[in-house]
């Protein structure tokens, strides 16, 4: 199998509420007929750290100003299309 393409990393976020309710983004995909929830967050630009994404991101989706916490995880995932996907 030849792969071809870029790798973008990303940055995303879980926001937790005190009361036990996460932060997400809902979108419907149209070709799927289904809704989806992602965290947010988006793709770290050139030069940029993974915590100033996250704040960018949030700045741009939502509007809001983050103060970015601590790491919790690193997940490498990569993905060929929607049919089929690997995780590492």
């Amino acid at each position: 199998m030849v792969v071809t393409g870029v790798i973008r990393p990303i940055a995303v976020a879980a926001v937790r509420h005190p009361d036990g309710r996460y932060l997400a983004h809902i979108w419907k995909d149209k070709k799927e007929k289904r809704m989806h929830f992602r965290m947010l967050g988006g793709g770290i630009e050139f030069g940029e750290t993974a915590q100033q994404a996250l704040a960018r991101e949030f700045q741009e989706e939502i509007g809001a100003k983050i103060k970015v916490g601590r790491r919790l995880a690193f997940l490498k995932r990569i993905s060929f299309g929607r049919a089929k996907n690997a995780t590492k």
